[in-house]
């Protein structure tokens, strides 16, 4: 699993990388469906993270093949309320998208691309599709001098007072914060290198909580991933 959201109806859904499949699950963990395909009948690659707008609409980003190599491949979806699922996404292909958020005003999305290391944005036009992307903010300037496939963004939430951009930097081993507008507020190192996610208590940005990972290539699964909480006061 890399992802998780709740339903406005309480059910939660769960994206599975590996397997390439949204589960649908109860709040006591029962399986209640699963979905593979979209409304027009294609696969989807690598589903990875969500967001959701105020009308319940959830969206998920679907990462692609990791390798700088290929051709990008990412694309972003739209889950139905009848769990049918759209394929929005721009004429050109993403560079492993993962975070999402939407803008306070819902006109557009952030995503953070991984592979080329930066945070871009879209339109959500009235067709329901999006626009290119834009480059939004170059992580490169607040990456490790050592360079890296795995230094790129992950997570991506809004704080849920303040409205800023929360990035979970992989490989950087720190939390990036930016205005809407692109401009640079703080960074909050972690002691682990690979930050994965993070999330706030509803209407409360006192604290925050983040998933990270010491080692990003452990043989048999054998990780030693922690959570942390976080007193932003």
């Amino acid at each position: 699993p890399a992802g998780l959201i709740q339903k406005d109806e309480g059910d939660f859904f769960v994206s599975c990388y590996d397997t390439n499949k949204i589960i649908q699950i109860s709040e006591n963990g029962n399986t209640l469906g699963e979905i593979v395909k979209t409304d027009a009948g294609k696969f989807f690659t690598g589903p990875n993270d969500f967001a959701k707008n105020s009308n319940g609409e959830i969206f998920f980003s679907a990462s692609g093949i990791f390798d700088e190599k290929q051709k990008p491949s990412g694309k972003i979806y739209r889950i139905k309320k009848n769990n049918t699922v759209k394929d929005i996404s721009p004429n050109e292909p993403l560079s492993y998208p993962n975070g999402i958020a939407f803008s306070t005003d819902e006109k557009k999305i952030f995503v953070n691309e991984h592979l080329k290391n930066r945070i871009v944005t879209m339109n959500l036009l009235s067709s329901g599709m999006l626009s290119e992307p834009k480059q939004f903010i170059d992580l490169k300037n607040f990456s490790p001098k050592t360079k890296s496939l795995k230094t790129g963004p992950d997570g991506l939430k809004l704080g849920p007072i303040s409205k800023n951009l929360y990035v979970c930097h992989y490989g950087g081993s720190q939390i990036l914060i930016f205005t809407q507008e692109g401009n640079f507020i703080k960074k909050i190192p972690m002691p682990m290198p690979f930050v994965t996610n993070l999330t706030f208590i509803e209407n409360s940005e006192d604290e925050m909580f983040v998933t990270a990972e010491s080692n990003a290539n452990s043989e048999n699964f054998q990780y030693s991933g922690k959570v942390f909480r976080i007193n932003l006061n």
